[in-house]
């Protein structure tokens, strides 16, 4: 007979793409948006405008899919310290 582990069963937690920025909202966006259109997936990404002190969960249409190669362009356009994925 097969023991139950309940950690075979436990949700996994959807994971959310963290970006700050220093930069204007527009160009980010821009910037975004190529990689989502490029990468789409469901992981959803968190924008943290360093001057207003908010953070702001983007539209579906930002949603990316959670590969390296999107958080490491992500990374090399916005800056290794401001990207975090948890």
């Amino acid at each position: 007979m097969l023991q139950w582990n309940p950690e075979q069963y436990e949700e996994k937690k959807q994971k959310s793409l963290f970006i700050r920025i220093n930069e204007q909202k527009e160009q980010f966006l821009t910037d975004l948006k190529k990689i989502a259109n490029e990468y789409p997936g469901t992981t959803s990404v968190i924008m943290y405008v360093e001057q207003e002190k908010k953070s702001y969960r983007l539209s579906n249409e930002f949603s990316v899919e959670l590969i390296n190669k999107v958080v490491n362009q992500c990374k090399q356009l916005f800056g290794d310290e401001n990207v975090v994925l948890k």
